[in-house]
């Protein structure tokens, strides 16, 4: 008895869940805004295969955990943001804002302390 697998045009693809196509869209601003649209760049970069940048940036599948975590790391980008859109971008930019601000308001006040 032989086995019949379907053909591949008989093969039903699932629809990509909402948030999966949620971080296929922050992939796509991640790669405009690092790698200026370059699939391949991004890539040899990351170490993540160029097969699943294309596919997670024209939604037909999700990127899969490890590749995340490697796009993170290479760029220092918020896992959170990555996954649920909240939060910076980048990891540590909320902290870094907060001493700006806090340094801003020192230095005005230096600054009227000498008038």
């Amino acid at each position: 008895m032989t086995t019949r697998w379907p053909s591949h045009a008989a093969v039903v693809k699932r629809p990509l869940r909402p948030e999966a196509l949620a971080v296929c869209d922050r992939i796509k601003v991640l790669l405009a805004k690092f790698w200026h649209g370059n699939q391949s760049e991004m890539a040899r970069v990351t170490g993540v295969p160029q097969s699943a940048i294309a596919k997670a940036v024209h939604r037909k599948c999700a990127i899969g955990r490890e590749s995340l975590a490697r796009i993170c790391q290479t760029v220092n980008i918020d896992g959170t943001w990555l996954l649920t859109g909240q939060g910076p971008m980048i990891r540590g930019e909320c902290r870094n804002d907060r001493i700006r601000s806090v340094l801003a308001a020192l230095l005005a006040e230096l600054g009227e302390g000498r008038t």
